[in-house]
């Protein structure tokens, strides 16, 4: 997301497009890239400017005004690939180049947590135990990331192009 942007690297500038041709979606929230930082040399806003242009020509670009127009969009374009119903889990998905999805699952209830998410200190703290359902094919593994130690999830049902399976996780882990 470039939220209110007007100034950038010609570098910064010159990856962005190139993530864009590669098909990664750039959300525009209200900007105009028009100049880079300090002093121009060279005709380095003309090179924004023009970088710019060829970013708002590219498929995956999307211009929206606002921060809930940005909201709205990644809700209804942007998929995890994972489910579950716990309000303290969070989860971060990273595809590899050979196709395989790792994800990071950490039970992020803390006192400090239950304040960000509109709880009192403590509110709802503790162990997680619930279905994890995530897109694809294939088994599930668990890493423990403090031995390295990795362990197959043997308890998982498959099903049209999904995989699900029991998870919990104390307070506080990954």
């Amino acid at each position: 997301i470039l939220d209110n942007i007007s100034k950038m690297s010609v570098e910064a500038m010159q990856k962005i497009v190139d993530f864009a041709k590669a098909g990664l979606t750039i959300v525009d929230n209200n900007g105009n890239i028009n100049a880079v930082y300090g002093t121009s040399y060279n005709g380095e806003d003309e090179t924004i400017q023009s970088l710019y242009a060829e970013l708002q020509q590219q498929p995956s670009y999307v211009k929206v005004s606002s921060d809930d127009e940005a909201l709205a969009y990644i809700e209804e374009n942007i998929d995890s690939g994972v489910s579950y119903d716990a309000k303290w889990l969070e989860s971060t998905r990273f595809d590899d180049v050979d196709g395989s999805k790792y994800y990071l699952m950490y039970n992020e209830s803390d006192e400090s947590a239950s304040s960000e998410h509109g709880g009192g200190p403590g509110e709802e703290a503790g162990d997680i135990s619930t279905m994890v359902t995530l897109k694809g094919n294939g088994a599930p593994y668990k890493l423990d990331p403090a031995t390295g130690e990795v362990t197959a999830i043997t308890n998982y049902t498959s099903n049209n192009g999904t995989v699900s399976f029991q998870l919990d996780i104390e307070e506080g882990d990954l």
